[in-house]
């Protein structure tokens, strides 16, 4: 909690920071200090919350956390996608997400990495063609949810 990873579904889901609404900290002085609010907006100033989250264990202790939950969704897919290039793979994320899709993760490899893969596995990659790949995945509470999203990125790609 005292510091700010994102993972791999930082894309749908954010950093942990944006999810951590109140702290409990033992700053040096030996008190126990209350940062943050139930509340999402704050305008009162500085956000001491945001500092004591990004110091990692430099300015106090956490002894307490209040974080938003959500629920846990039911159905996940995957979709490894070819390029021709690397880059033509990149440039086909901003319009992916300009489409109104949101993935859960977006990952990029490239050739040089499956050939990698190749060797380590000691088999061939399911997949020929391409010098490029983003690898896509999707959560929802249906099947029918996450194939209308894999449907629509996989069409603004085309």
């Amino acid at each position: 909690m005292i510091q700010t990873p994102g993972g791999l579904k930082a894309v749908k889901y954010g950093v942990t920071r944006e999810h951590i609404r109140q702290l409990k900290v033992v700053l040096t002085d030996g008190k126990l200090y209350k940062f943050g609010a139930k509340a999402v907006k704050s305008s009162s100033g500085y956000s001491l919350k945001d500092l004591i989250i990004g110091s990692e264990a430099t300015l106090g202790v956490v002894t307490e956390v209040t974080m938003r939950l959500y629920p846990t969704p039911r159905k996940s897919i995957n979709a490894l996608i070819p390029f021709p290039t690397l880059d033509d793979a990149i440039k086909s994320v901003p319009a992916i997400l300009a489409s109104g899709v949101v993935p859960t993760t977006v990952e990029f490899m490239g050739r040089k990495v499956i050939n990698l893969w190749e060797k380590y596995y000691n088999q061939k990659f399911p997949v020929d063609e391409g010098n490029g790949f983003i690898l896509l995945g999707f959560d929802a509470f249906t099947d029918g949810e996450v194939q209308a999203e894999l449907k629509k990125a996989v069409a603004t790609t085309k």
